[in-house]
């Protein structure tokens, strides 16, 4: 019988995010937190808190790993697992802020126009953007969630404050996978997170931007796989 598991989606992003990862995955029945919807931060968390059981198990991405720690951190005896992809515990850099706050600003003023062939490139791995199965559907996303979730989500997650002190107090078993070419999430922070997690796995997929799910669909549901071997009882 398929085993529940939850997934939380990162910014300007929903379910198909995940498209080209769940059917790999026969033996996990999946269910799909619409972040996307919550207008505010309490709505985000009351979001997660809501759409997941009690010792639910979470694969989260980017903004929404950061969240999910949040979960974690708040309800240690909710969570049974977690799979962060592609998210830093240490907030996001002064850089990544800076970028936020200019695109706030012009978003406030100006129609959205979709996102930028640089933005994408720094989300995509080069070798991946020409591939249609990948920057169509970043693409498809953007577009359609469009500018009033786009201004939600950065204005009630860019200051995020670090939770890599609390981490060490985090009980349940994560697996951490990123990108080694992540214009977004360095390295370094995810083997900070590593060091920091008393029950953690780190896994590096070379040739990966940011957008994990899409761009190595294959490689991360065998890493799931793995890990929830250890995870599930049999």
């Amino acid at each position: 019988m398929p085993y529940p598991v939850y997934f939380l989606p990162g910014t300007q992003c929903d379910e198909r995010l995940w498209q080209r990862l769940a059917p790999l995955l026969p033996s996990i029945e999946p269910t799909y937190v619409p972040l996307q919807y919550a207008r505010d931060h309490t709505g985000m968390m009351a979001c997660i808190s809501d759409a997941t059981s009690a010792r639910a198990d979470l694969v989260a991405f980017s903004m929404g790993g950061y969240l999910a720690l949040q979960h974690a951190l708040a309800h240690p005896e909710r969570v049974r697992s977690l799979v962060l992809i592609a998210c830093t515990a240490a907030g996001l850099s002064a850089t990544e802020q800076t970028t936020r706050k200019q695109a706030l600003s012009w978003l406030q003023r100006h129609p959205y126009q979709g996102m930028s062939s640089q933005r994408l490139a720094q989300f995509v791995h080069p070798s991946r953007l020409h591939d249609p199965a990948v920057v169509d559907v970043v693409l498809q996303m953007d577009r359609e969630l469009g500018k009033d979730t786009l201004i939600a989500q950065l204005r009630e997650t860019s200051e995020r404050t670090s939770l890599i002190e609390r981490l060490p107090a985090l009980p349940c078993p994560v697996l951490l996978v990123g990108g080694q070419d992540d214009a977004m999430v360095p390295v370094s922070a995810l083997q900070t997170m590593h060091a920091a997690l008393p029950d953690s796995q780190l896994a590096l997929l070379p040739e990966t931007g940011h957008m994990v799910p899409l761009e190595q669909p294959e490689r991360l549901a065998a890493l799931l796989a793995d890990f929830y071997q250890r995870v599930f009882p049999t």
